[in-house]
């Protein structure tokens, strides 16, 4: 389906309202109806809102870090090499989605757990995330950032069928070692996924996941706004992270003119 037939409406006020509305809301804004004025600055004596609370999602217990021997400096996780050669990489996306989450195929995730993706080929959206959270069990972002993600999605007049979720390790990691995967050519399986994926736009939230899906490595990511395949071209939107958007108000508000901007060219 065409991006233009599934774009929210610019007269339909009132569901993009509402849908803003869950959004900052979600993000730990409340509208205050008390007589009494509230110091809004005060990070210590501020409470959250009543339905980030009710939306809290319990972490699964998940076992401790491991220290390296000799001292308790954490490390970062190095790239493994990737399983087999591109040529061998699955070529029809529902069985890349199978062997993405079954397959040693050279992630950098510190996590036994591997997450698939979710969405079906064509998505009018495909939302691309460093990684899985800790908490992630049987879905990606099952926590507080997927619950945040859904959000945005509403706000942006999208439902589920609309969008595809993925992410560029499969597995949760501490602390990614990002120049030694890109090093180590993961960046191409991470491409292979999207075009598999062939979306009408990507939306790359983690501004350390761009250099991945450039063209080549001299390619100036910070002005990233596409990726060509065969002729075809996707475009591509950089934001912060999920986390950073949800601390700051500030961050907020810029993606979201950002994304105003991009969807009206």
């Amino acid at each position: 389906m065409p991006p233009s037939e599934t774009l929210p409406s610019a007269h339909d006020a009132k569901r993009q309202i509402e849908a803003a509305l869950d959004w900052w809301r979600l993000a730990g804004l409340s509208v205050d109806t008390a007589d009494k004025a509230n110091v809004w600055l005060d990070t210590e004596t501020a409470k959250p809102a009543p339905d980030v609370t009710e939306q809290r999602v319990v972490r699964k217990k998940m076992p401790p870090p491991v220290k390296p021997v000799g001292g308790d400096r954490i490390t970062v996780t190095k790239a493994q090499p990737m399983a087999g050669s591109p040529e061998n990489w699955p070529q029809e996306l529902t069985l890349f989605q199978t062997w993405w989450a079954g397959e040693k195929n050279g992630d950098a995730g510190s996590a036994p757990q591997r997450v698939a993706p979710r969405g079906a080929a064509n998505a009018n959206t495909l939302f691309l995330v460093a990684q899985p959270e800790a908490e992630d069990i049987e879905r990606l972002l099952e926590g507080p950032r997927g619950a945040f993600l859904s959000a945005i999605t509403r706000a942006m007049g999208l439902g589920e069928e609309d969008t595809y979720l993925a992410s560029a390790l499969p597995t949760h990691s501490l602390q990614p070692d990002w120049d030694d995967l890109a090093a180590n050519g993961y960046g191409k399986l991470v491409r292979h996924h999207l075009l598999l994926a062939a979306p009408h736009r990507i939306i790359v939230f983690g501004r350390r996941v761009l250099p991945l899906i450039a063209h080549e490595p001299a390619q100036d990511t910070a002005n990233l706004r596409e990726i060509n395949h065969d002729g075809r071209s996707i475009p591509v939107l950089a934001a912060p992270d999920l986390g950073s958007l949800l601390r700051s108000a500030g961050q907020r508000k810029r993606f979201w003119q950002q994304w105003l901007e991009w969807t009206d060219q």
